[in-house]
């Protein structure tokens, strides 16, 4: 390919690239949904089921079934302090609006699940009413973990009184509704030891707690239909499945319902802004639900919101299946399907080395460099797999018959699938003749695909099920972009940044345009609070672009430019965060939330508690190290030309931008690493991107000549020179 063709072919990568974003924003604008509605009841009865799974409501609880089609349901994040979340620790969490724990610093167990003694009555506890002795060795715990959690904020906010009385605001049924009652000495104003086929009717009170013990669920719903006649009209059920199933020993998502009794409902699904997902809520979120209905302010150290509904049309519970099955089968499968995807790569890329020792012929390079891109397009197959309905491969109908053996197979076929489709885009046209093409395009598939999901998508979001996704399961992160997929978006947006200058290089000022439009396209996704919402991508994004744009631009990366874009980057990043909490509390995401906790004092606080989380990392996840390493040899082949690892890098610096495109990318990763609680993550996600793209690259770059095109002689550019001295041949 030509110069003229090069920056034609720049141009109109750049402009589809564009194209499909700005699609994707209109399209966000026009398919507003309905906008929700707030709950609102004159009784709350709570029932929580323990390990409760859609499969369960389908075969034995035809009550619940019914309720859930014609009310309001999701999927309801049970995680507690620990991952599997036990039957104590749920209600706990339930109590605290806070993930919490049934176990103390000096747990023998810490592990493991509270036995479930009966809370104490009379003695110290109040009248009527019982004492749960641990909940002050629990809340040591608490202490002792870097969430707030303050046991017993659902008793204090809603201000029950002791007694049996009119005067009482809620009642505990049974031993682990108690936890939930429990104020943060232990106190239980109002309780009852029967559990829920042992219910003795409503208490009167405005809320109840209601235990089902060890019923069935086929008795939990002959309960439900039993007592919802005797509940006054207006009344509000919730039945929620508050921890994980001990008999399958793993975290899952279980279903929440709310009924309201003697109402016409209209079919919809929870939406929390806290998840900012419809159809999946946590379990603080309906501590927050239980205050506002009772007419309390939430407390601030809450950490849910109170839910809305948000009116679907038919399909509720179909949908609600799939995601919770989903989203449960890739915390079982992801890692070994990872495995398996990786090693598959690495028996080819062997493979083909192997083949060119002996065999120097350039199809064994055409097949190194359609190997590299092949690794390059992996993350991005493996965030598309969320399309392919892989979790359905191979289940049984009720928990404990389910084998991921199936389903496992099928995600790895979907994920190998996708790749080979990426390729075929990669490696089907004209562009595949440039070196730089066939890495362009997955670049830019890979920018054009989480882009799409992050900016069009409304409660379908690829990333809550797909393998490389945010991990619902794990509470840490609902909505936007994930450290994982930031680590795949901003290696992908830098290096078709780099592909772009590279073409267009002589002229500078497209070569820079194309830069600031390609990364500023890429920080916005990652970085607007209604998008991606990624604390550390502003900072990130801003910086490394700059670098690149300068570069670009053929200028030199002086101390007072480097200055400069530091300040940029602090400025553009506090810019977001400012305007996310000038939108107000019930709107802003956790960027405005950071502002907030400036104002109040804490920002201190969690800017530590995120510095040792990101150090943490390092210990909790030892395969961690490799992308130490690895960013260690490449920041130094980059930074000493001689070298081992710079002389093996040597021959890639015969392409324009590339060497600048490597200090961007490691400019990214150290910024991105330093911004987030798990920032590592950016930095292994990213480097297999760029890896991939070296590979390819290297392919056809080493050797006798070009593949393709022996003849090709490269336009002059940035080759062998770093940022800091731009060529301006």
């Amino acid at each position: 390919m030509d110069g003229t063709r090069r920056r034609q072919g720049a141009l109109l990568l750049l402009t589809l690239t564009v194209l499909a974003l700005l699609t994707a924003m209109v399209l966000s604008v026009v398919q507003r949904p309905a906008p929700p509605t707030a709950v609102q009841a004159s009784r709350v009865v709570v029932v929580g089921v323990p390990g409760l799974a859609w499969s369960q409501v389908d075969a034995e609880m035809p009550h619940l079934a019914r309720w859930a089609d014609s009310g309001a349901a999701g999927n309801l994040v049970v995680r507690g302090a620990r991952l599997v979340t036990c039957d104590a620790d749920g209600w706990l969490t339930l109590g605290a609006g806070q993930r919490a724990a049934a176990a103390g610093p000096s747990a023998e167990d810490p592990e493991g699940c509270w036995s479930g003694v009966e809370p104490v009555t009379g003695g110290d506890a109040p009248p009527g009413g019982a004492l749960v002795p641990e909940m002050q060795v629990w809340q040591e715990g608490a202490d002792g973990r870097p969430l707030d959690a303050r046991l017993g904020s659902l008793a204090r906010a809603v201000g029950s009184e002791p007694g049996l009385d009119e005067s009482c605001v809620m009642m505990a049924h049974g031993p682990l509704a108690a936890l939930g009652a429990a104020d943060g000495e232990g106190q239980v104003a109002a309780y009852r030891a029967g559990t829920l086929t042992e219910w003795a009717g409503p208490s009167g009170c405005p809320l109840d707690l209601v235990d089902t013990g060890t019923a069935t669920a086929a008795e939990i719903d002959t309960a439900l239909a039993r007592w919802e006649p005797q509940l006054p009209e207006g009344s509000l059920l919730v039945v929620a499945g508050l921890s994980d199933s001990q008999v399958e020993g793993r975290a899952a998502l279980h279903p929440v319902v709310l009924h309201t009794v003697g109402s016409d409902e209209t079919p919809g699904l929870l939406v929390s802004t806290t998840t900012r997902q419809p159809g999946l809520v946590q379990t603080a979120d309906l501590t927050a639900t239980l205050v506002d209905v009772l007419g309390a302010p939430v407390p601030d150290h809450v950490a849910g919101r109170p839910v809305t509904v948000r009116p679907v049309e038919d399909g509720t519970v179909d949908r609600l299946r799939d995601v919770g099955a989903a989203a449960t089968g890739v915390s079982v499968v992801q890692g070994w399907v990872s495995a398996a995807v990786l090693a598959g790569l690495v028996v080819v890329l062997g493979g083909v080395l192997l083949a060119l020792r002996r065999r120097p012929a350039s199809r064994w390079r055409t097949a190194l460099a359609v190997t590299g891109t092949a690794a390059m397009a992996a993350p991005v197959a493996g965030h598309l797999s969320a399309l392919v309905p892989w979790w359905r491969v191979g289940l049984g109908d009720l928990p404990g018959e389910r084998s991921w053996w199936g389903p496992g197979v099928a995600l790895s076929l979907a994920v190998l699938a996708l790749i080979a489709l990426v390729l075929l885009v990669a490696w089907g046209g004209p562009w595949r003749r440039d070196p730089l093409g066939p890495i362009a395009v997955v670049a830019a598939v890979t920018v054009v695909a989480l882009g799409v999901d992050v900016i069009a998508g409304d409660g379908d979001h690829l990333s809550l099920t797909s393998v490389v996704g945010v991990a619902p399961l794990r509470a840490g992160r609902f909505y936007g972009i994930g450290n994982v997929a930031f680590g795949i978006l901003s290696a992908a947006g830098l290096i078709l940044a780099g592909c772009l200058a590279s073409w267009l290089q002589p002229r500078r000022w497209a070569a820079a345009a194309a830069v600031l439009v390609t990364g500023g396209s890429t920080a916005a996704i990652g970085g607007v609070p209604v998008w991606g919402a990624d604390f550390g991508g502003i900072p990130a994004m801003v910086a490394s672009t700059a670098v690149l744009a300068l570069a670009a631009a053929g200028l030199r990366l002086t101390a007072a430019r480097v200055l400069l874009i530091g300040l940029a980057a602090v400025l553009v990043s506090a810019t977001v965060m400012v305007l996310d909490w000038a939108r107000g509390p019930q709107a802003r995401t956790h960027l405005g939330d950071f502002v907030q906790s400036a104002l109040d004092g804490e920002a201190l606080g969690i800017v530590l508690r995120k510095l040792d989380q990101n150090a943490g990392m390092l210990v909790a996840y030892p395969a961690s190290w490799i992308a130490v390493v690895l960013l260690a040899l490449i920041l130094w082949g980059v930074a000493d030309a001689g070298s081992p690892p710079g002389r093996a890098m040597a021959p890639l610096w015969r392409v324009p931008m590339v060497r600048s495109t490597t200090w961007a990318l490691l400019v990214c990763w150290l910024v991105g690493w330093a911004m987030n609680d798990s920032g590592i993550a950016i930095v292994g996600l990213g480097i297999t991107v760029a890896v991939g793209a070296a590979i390819s690259l290297a392919a056809r770059v080493t050797g006798p000549g070009w593949v393709s095109e022996p003849t090709t002689t490269l336009v002059p550019g940035d080759a062998g020179a770093p940022p800091a001295a731009a060529a301006r041949a």
